[in-house]
């Protein structure tokens, strides 16, 4: 099996085993695990005549045009190569992270209920993002805004925003789910508690939007400024 065939094997057994992994069993180092192989496969891919080479030799000649353009610039080269390749690479590390962290819980919701001197207590586990319509949409919105970023287009921190608000949402239960709520009753001899709890995939989804938030906002900041 040659290095081409190789890499998209490992890209997509991967990928697909992160989803079904995450589903069935939300132990992070199988996730991890899935997700180094993806990475070796698509570094295979960079090597080999793909898209993704196509991709990475894309990104190359932008740093290097970036970079050409900086030293023809000798008066402010600090500032340009702050605008032209940290804020960028910055929002697209997060934008990816984002991205990540919807396969990661989200939530985890438990119950337990006792009478008559009988009780029972259950919980879901982690809720990744993925199976809850919330996380859809979160990985579309941090795929569109990596592409703004990369693209250097001024509105990307509207993706940001919108995945931020998304994440805050569920993390504060404005969408039914999340925000620590519990819920209690009693009667007579018995009791019942629920509970629907934020996880780490969500703090992390919520943090990576807001630092993109950020980034790309200043980054618009540096351009109007010359």
């Amino acid at each position: 099996m040659d290095n081409k065939t190789t890499g998209y094997v490992l890209s997509v057994v991967g990928i697909v085993n992160m989803i079904l992994f995450n589903e069935i069993s939300y132990n992070i180092i199988p996730f991890i695990t899935f997700l180094a192989i993806s990475a070796y496969g698509i570094f295979l891919l960079s090597k080999e005549n793909t898209p993704i080479k196509t991709l990475f030799d894309k990104i190359k000649s932008y740093k290097s045009l970036n970079s050409q353009n900086n030293s023809s610039n000798p008066i402010e080269p600090s500032n340009a190569n702050f605008k032209n390749s940290k804020v960028n690479y910055i929002a697209l590390i997060t934008a990816g992270l984002a991205a990540i962290a919807v396969f990661l819980p989200w939530v985890e919701a438990s119950s337990s209920a006792s009478f008559g001197g009988y009780s029972a207590n259950y919980s879901s586990g982690g809720i990744s993002g993925i199976s809850i319509g919330g996380g859809i949409l979160g990985l579309l919105v941090a795929l569109a805004g990596g592409f703004m970023a990369f693209k250097n287009i001024k509105w990307a921190f509207i993706a940001g925003a919108l995945n931020f608000i998304n994440g805050l949402g569920y993390m504060l239960g404005w969408f039914g789910a999340g925000g620590g709520a519990s819920y209690s009753s009693s009667y007579g001899g018995g009791s019942a508690r629920a509970s629907v709890d934020p996880q780490v995939g969500l703090y992390l989804f919520v943090l990576a939007s807001l630092v993109f938030v950020i980034f790309t906002l200043k980054n618009l900041k540096a351009e109007k400024a010359e």
